[in-house]
């Protein structure tokens, strides 16, 4: 996130039946005071095989333009990554 900018955060938790697994928390932009998030909460689950940076990293190759996912975060959505099982934050 920070070549785009912007803080983020981990959050862990583990499912009924053990499993530990990883949401990540888009929480501000670099430099700047967090601003409360005012129009509720988006999750955004990526699709098998992939994680959430795919969501986002197709906009390295165009500098000048955000990801739409963070594009909502501007916008003042709150904005949650979770990763799938067996990926590389959720073992």
């Amino acid at each position: 996130m920070a070549i785009y900018g912007y803080t983020w955060e981990a959050f862990e938790f583990t499912t009924r039946d053990g499993y530990t697994n990883t949401m990540m928390h888009v929480t501000g932009k670099i430099g700047e005071e967090p601003e409360p998030r005012t129009l509720g909460p988006i999750m955004v689950q990526h699709p098998m095989g992939t994680s959430p940076e795919f969501w986002i990293m197709g906009y390295a190759a165009q500098p000048t333009k955000n990801a739409l996912l963070l594009d909502l975060f501007d916008e003042g959505y709150d904005l949650w990554f979770p990763y799938n099982r067996g990926t590389e934050y959720s073992q």
